[in-house]
């Protein structure tokens, strides 16, 4: 495999069989830092990135909690209400929702340029679906 600058087929390829490449760039995208900047740093300031990282992802994304912490302590956790305005405003929404299958409702900044994208897809969807009503008689 030849080597090459930019986004092409090398990096992709070497992403599939390469998991140090593939941890460090997924750390770097997380925390916006570019990989080169990365690789100056000391080594073992890479590896303890590297090894909460991974460590982070033992966690249930549910619960937060990883598999060894039950191993360790069957009782190291127990479960305690809690509301979250943001989950129940999802959960609303989605119970009133026609959605298809596998559809996820997700939270968008009302500040944010992607709501604002999004109220100007409703906005032609909703003049699309007039005009065809007006054409239809």
């Amino acid at each position: 495999m030849q080597r090459r600058d930019g986004p092409g087929p090398y990096f992709r390829e070497r992403l599939r069989f390469d998991g140090q490449l593939w941890l460090e760039l997924t750390y770097c995208n997380e925390h916006g830092v570019p990989h080169s900047s990365f690789l100056e740093w000391e080594p073992a300031d890479r590896a303890k990135a590297l090894a909460f990282m991974m460590e982070k992802g033992l966690k249930c994304d549910l619960c937060g909690t990883a598999q060894w912490e039950w191993e360790e302590n069957q009782r190291a956790y127990e479960p305690q209400e809690a509301f979250c305005m943001g989950c129940y405003l999802k959960e609303m929404a989605q119970e009133g929702s026609k959605t298809p299958p596998g559809t996820t409702m997700t939270l968008i900044s009302t500040t944010s340029r992607t709501y604002a994208q999004g109220l100007l897809k409703q906005k032609r969807r909703a003049e699309e679906e007039r005009a065809r009503r007006l054409a239809n008689g």
